[in-house]
């Protein structure tokens, strides 16, 4: 949990950002990183969890039925928001590494890969998987100098996020 010392300090930072976390994350910057992901993301798959699901935001990006859908999240005010957007969505507060449900595709936004370290997040996802699935992930990427970015966010907590070159992911997936 590279900076947060354990789960429950992570939820709590979660349910704090929950109902202002869309407002906050709505830049031009924010929208421009989403269209690329809802190009990069095709729903050609059937069922699909949504590991780290937060308010929803994969369901914003593609277009997803009902019953294929369960998302997951530590925070119960992140899951909160996203059931009052999404009410006919399946959302179960649970640890990632906790879930044993099998799904043609494991999707992680944000988070899961820092939150669980890359081999953890990888390995696990690859336990969750139905023959032939398909992993979607997005990684902070560590092409510069820096291996570990520190935030300090508005709240006062120390979070720092794990990155990974393109060349450690590559290899992970091997």
């Amino acid at each position: 949990m590279h900076g947060i010392t354990n789960m429950k300090d992570l939820e709590k930072i979660y349910d704090e950002l929950a109902f202002r976390y869309d407002n906050d994350y709505s830049d031009k910057k924010i929208q421009a990183e989403n269209e690329f992901l809802k190009a990069m993301i095709p729903y050609k798959f059937g069922t699909i969890l949504d590991a780290g699901c937060g308010t929803g935001l994969l369901i914003d990006l593609i277009n997803i039925k009902e019953t294929d859908y369960t998302g997951i999240d530590i925070s119960l005010n992140m899951l909160a928001v996203a059931k009052s957007k999404f009410r006919k969505y399946k959302f179960l507060k649970e640890d990632f590494l906790q879930h044993k449900k099998k799904y043609d595709c494991v999707i992680s936004l944000f988070g899961i890969p820092d939150h669980c370290g890359i081999d953890s997040a990888i390995d696990h996802s690859y336990e969750l998987l139905n023959s032939k699935g398909l992993y979607i992930s997005t990684f902070i990427n560590a092409n510069g100098p820096y291996k570990k970015l520190k935030v300090f966010d508005k709240n006062g907590y120390d979070q720092t996020f794990n990155a990974y070159s393109v060349s450690e992911i590559n290899q992970k997936l091997q």
